[in-house]
């Protein structure tokens, strides 16, 4: 009998939870297929060389229970502390790889859509080609606008030179480190509170902005899930 399971993603789960499923081994070196012999495991976190390990399928176990005349295919020594399925049964096993592996990348390739959605205004762009991926501020953001109407051109250019020092800089590696290892840890929308939300509102709104502005700030990250703190008194 075979069991796929694909574990939540982190932002489904309680901080105690994230850590069961952790185990002391972590979610990378977790990964794989689970071998039960009459409810025993023996054989745990392995791909048998089937798959490669992956941050991208961090979340995929594969229980398999396995009976004990079964011992043959599955190439268990006597002492019951190795196993490797047989030519036949990795053929099987492949076949049903192929289906896990796609649904178990889907937290991270669906929060990636997300993140795209062109229905939020967002302040960062993903552009995508076929040698590579950038990450750039998104340069048509309606605060950005605002911004850009006060400045004179020399302090323009000053500021894009910051942006582009943020982009080029931006500390992926770290990013990837931390978001592997400890996303319970990470909390980067805590940066903007509800009142520094509610006080950039009042700015906004002393702006005499018109409806069409408005309606595009009510699309950004900002006040998505704010927006009676904009709409208020318009």
């Amino acid at each position: 009998r075979i069991q796929p399971v694909i574990l939540p993603h982190h932002s489904k789960m309680s901080r105690q939870e994230y850590d069961k499923y952790a185990t002391t081994e972590g979610y990378t070196k977790s990964q794989g297929f689970y071998l039960y012999r009459e409810g025993r495991l023996l054989i745990h976190g392995t791909w048998w060389g089937l798959h490669k390990v992956s941050d991208a399928h961090r979340l995929v176990r594969i229980k398999i229970d396995a009976t004990n005349d079964q011992d043959y295919l599955w190439n268990i020594d006597v002492k019951k502390s190795t196993a490797s399925p047989n030519k036949d049964i990795r053929t099987e096993l492949k076949k049903i790889l192929d289906q896990v592996l796609e649904r178990g990348s889907r937290p991270y390739t669906g929060r990636g859509r997300k993140i795209e959605d062109k229905t939020t205004t967002r302040f960062w762009d993903i552009a995508h080609s076929e040698d590579e991926i950038t990450f750039s501020i998104n340069k048509k953001h309606p605060l950005l606008f605002q911004l850009l109407n006060v400045l004179e051109d020399n302090q323009i250019e000053i500021l894009n030179a910051y942006f582009k020092g943020l982009e080029a800089y931006l500390p992926l590696a770290a990013i990837q480190s931390h978001m592997m290892t400890e996303p319970h840890k990470i909390k980067q929308e805590s940066k903007f509170s509800k009142e520094e939300i509610r006080d950039l509102a009042i700015k906004l709104k002393a702006l005499n902005l018109d409806d069409l502005d408005i309606n595009e700030f009510l699309k950004t990250e900002i006040f998505k899930h704010h927006k009676e703190l904009l709409k208020d008194g318009y």
